[in-house]
């Protein structure tokens, strides 16, 4: 098990669960959420930062999101929001997941050398993913479309009937999943023997995918996602976890993964290992 400072940091992560519309990857959110608007309860801002040395640089931006909506841009360095002044991406995530909805808020960011403030008035979060949950839960699950990028097991479920099937949607510039992977690697060496297949999604370049593996290798199995899987599987948010038993039907779907989230992963994955293979 984990020391529980490093689960404390995992429920961290997981409040910043990356946002991924279909029509604009790469861009992470405060919340597991499926597009820039939707009926949630907890506040939405939409950038994807990496910190710097004068501040947040701005990554993406969600299109249509209220850090759109307010004219921030990539290339942006974010030096305050209201009174404080994040450092990290958790630090911002967590505040704006302190605030409600319809909240405006003051970020003040450096564009070409000069300072300005904006104003952006928070949405909410769209509700929970539970429609898709719901169609694919105790159904076959979809065919995958990939291409194998790194290691010891193959990309198509046929060829992985028998074995219990953890796939992980996730990308290398998602904060959480990088967060995430240590534990799924961790699940993979100790199970792998008995039947268990760590698969990791991802539809970046091969090249930014290799670079990312060579820094942070892990055990498991890496593939692209090269003809449209994570449409078929639903997958609005990263990370998505989805848990395929050994006749091949989808038993469990997590968006975003907090501690809590990762220990039940794990029971699910023992429970499904302790069923006999079809």
């Amino acid at each position: 098990m984990r020391p529980r400072s490093t689960l404390l940091s995992l429920a961290l992560a997981g409040a910043l669960v990356a946002l991924l519309p279909l029509a604009a990857p790469r861009v992470l959110g405060a919340v597991a959420h499926a597009a820039p608007h939707g009926g949630g309860t907890r506040a939405f801002l939409g950038l994807a930062t990496e910190p710097s040395p004068t501040g947040l640089v701005v990554v993406e931006v969600v299109p249509g999101s209220p850090a759109a909506l307010a004219g921030l841009q990539p290339g942006d360095t974010l030096t305050r929001i209201e009174h404080a002044t994040p450092r990290t991406h958790a630090e911002l995530a967590a505040l704006v997941a302190a605030w409600v909805p319809g909240r405006a808020v003051s970020l003040q960011l450096r564009r070409g050398g000069s300072l300005r403030t904006v104003r952006a008035t928070l949405a909410a979060v769209p509700r929970d993913p539970a429609a898709t949950r719901g169609t694919l839960i105790g159904a076959p699950a979809p065919e995958l479309g990939a291409e194998l990028i790194a290691g010891p097991d193959p990309v198509r479920l046929d060829a992985l009937r028998g074995r219990v099937v953890l796939l992980d949607f996730w990308a290398t510039w998602c904060g959480p999943c990088r967060a995430v992977m240590p534990e799924l690697d961790r699940l993979s060496r100790q199970y792998h023997d008995r039947g268990l297949t760590v698969l990791g999604l991802t539809d970046e370049r091969l090249d930014t995918v290799r670079a990312h593996l060579a820094r942070s290798p892990v055990s498991y199995t890496i593939a692209r996602d090269v003809r449209g899987t994570s449409r078929r599987y639903g997958v609005t948010a990263m990370p998505t976890l989805v848990v395929i038993d050994r006749a091949g039907q989808v038993r469990e779907l997590t968006v975003g993964a907090d501690a809590a989230a990762l220990q039940r992963l794990r029971q699910q994955v023992e429970l499904l290992l302790a069923e006999p293979a079809p």
